[in-house]
């Protein structure tokens, strides 16, 4: 074993020491996200965006039809929500990689072909959706890690090119969602790129029809995305 493995090795034990961790799906000790909790992430992947009001647009004859496909994993509830807002609120390096296996390993069950029928693979880029400055500042840009393991799986760069607006919302009614979807911007030129957009959460798909409206002012086209949960709406 090369003398830096083991010392990282040695210096994670004795973190452990000091600062015991705990599963944060369901409290198992000295794990960071335990497999049996990753196994709520075990079902088929499908295509989420019908739950997405922000995602539907209505064709000539009046049936609603997708934007992009967006695919999706596990539905946010139970041990998939209680992971994945205990990750989002702590800056904890191995709980980033416990996920971004996680994420490495669902994403190989994907048809990624038959997923994005869309994409020019030769042109396509990997985009999380935007974080707050302050969120990044601390170690707790939860799509970039997920977009990194997305980009590793489907052998294409990352671009972190969108940014998130100042605006501060609770999103009580509709009309916050609606602002929401106006507060990302890009920060790159997306010119003659095909973009597959990822976020950990997907709610009324207010943050992607964001994402998507400033992508393709910055002359990008989103081919689809990717959820690490999905919200059921009654």
């Amino acid at each position: 074993m090369p003398v830096y493995h083991a010392i990282r090795q040695f210096y994670a034990r004795c973190v452990d020491i000091v600062f015991p961790r705990w599963c944060v799906g369901c409290g198992a000790e000295d794990e960071s996200l335990c497999d049996r909790c990753m196994t709520a992430w075990s079902g088929p992947w499908w295509r989420a965006e019908s739950n997405a009001q922000y995602l539907l647009q209505v064709d000539a004859a009046g049936e609603d039809i997708a934007v992009f496909p967006v695919w999706g994993k596990a539905w946010y509830q139970g041990v998939v929500a209680d992971s994945v807002i205990a990750w989002k609120n702590r800056a904890d390096r191995r709980l980033d990689c416990a996920f971004a296996q996680l994420v490495l390993g669902i994403l190989s069950e994907l048809d990624i072909d038959g997923a994005f029928p869309a994409a020019r693979w030769d042109r396509v880029v990997i985009v999380p959706v935007a974080s707050s400055r302050a969120r990044k500042h601390q170690g707790r840009f939860v799509t970039g890690v997920i977009a990194r393991s997305v980009g590793k799986q489907m052998g294409a760069p990352v671009v972190d090119g969108l940014r998130k607006g100042n605006t501060r919302l609770r999103l009580r009614n509709a009309r916050d969602r609606a602002v929401k979807s106006r507060e990302q911007y890009a920060v790159r030129d997306f010119s003659g790129r095909d973009v597959i957009l990822v976020d950990d959460v997907l709610t009324t798909g207010a943050t992607l029809n964001g994402a998507q409206k400033a992508i393709t002012q910055a002359g990008g086209r989103v081919v689809g995305a990717v959820v690490l949960a999905v919200t059921d709406h009654p």
